[in-house]
């Protein structure tokens, strides 16, 4: 699975991602590489918003995300037809050759390192 985040504060469109670079984040797995955003800020919902919008727009992607609340908690909603998963604090939305995913900080560190490290 590939997974997609950004890292880079120039807001300026990412034709790769199809988003701004601010959150989405590019990561480095022993397979290939991967983008995503985690999940440790409640603002960063609305940039995963966007990115998924950028995505389906370019037609990456037939997902929506939205942003809901659980226990008092703001989560990510991700829905293909049916729900695909939902971003919790410290989770991350990635995407990658198979589409978008939603992986815990666990799952993601197991198997990625951020480009540069």
């Amino acid at each position: 699975m590939i997974k997609s985040s950004g890292r880079t504060s120039d807001r300026t469109s990412d034709p790769i991602s199809g988003g701004s670079k601010g959150a989405v984040r590019v990561y480095q797995p022993w397979a290939a590489p991967v983008r995503a955003v985690a999940y440790d800020d409640p603002s960063l919902l609305w940039e995963m918003r966007r990115w998924v919008a950028a995505l389906r727009a370019e037609g990456k992607v037939r997902a929506e995300f939205s942003v809901e609340w659980r226990e008092d908690v703001a989560v990510g909603v991700l829905r293909d037809g049916g729900l695909i998963g939902e971003v919790r604090p410290s989770d991350f939305l990635v995407f990658g050759r198979n589409g978008l995913s939603v992986l815990t900080a666990a799952q993601f560190w197991r198997d990625y390192r951020e480009m540069g490290c």
